[in-house]
């Protein structure tokens, strides 16, 4: 279960990390002991942004006030969770 934790902080600190890195507001706690497995990414247009993500295979969901939630498994790649967010910046930028 520990290794499972770790890895899931990995994974979370990552998607924090490159949401930022692209402008978006991250309305997930920072601090570990604070936060569970999911990222909330927030943007004014995150419902119709989640539902383009998952039309292209990018599984989340979006919760009024929290925004676009990911959650990585302990089985995602650091490559899957990156482009989750390019594909949600390039969506973003579209319109």
């Amino acid at each position: 279960v520990e290794r499972i934790r770790e890895r899931s902080l990995a994974l979370t600190d990552r998607l924090i990390d490159a949401a930022e890195e692209a402008g978006f507001e991250v309305r997930t706690p920072r601090d570990p002991k604070h936060r569970g497995g999911t990222v909330s990414v927030w943007h004014p247009e995150a419902e119709r942004l989640s539902a383009e993500l998952i039309e292209r295979e990018i599984l989340c969901d979006f919760r009024p006030g929290a925004g676009i939630r990911l959650s990585p498994h302990f089985y995602n790649s650091e490559e899957e969770c990156d482009h989750a967010i390019r594909t949600l910046a390039d969506l973003a930028r579209r319109r």
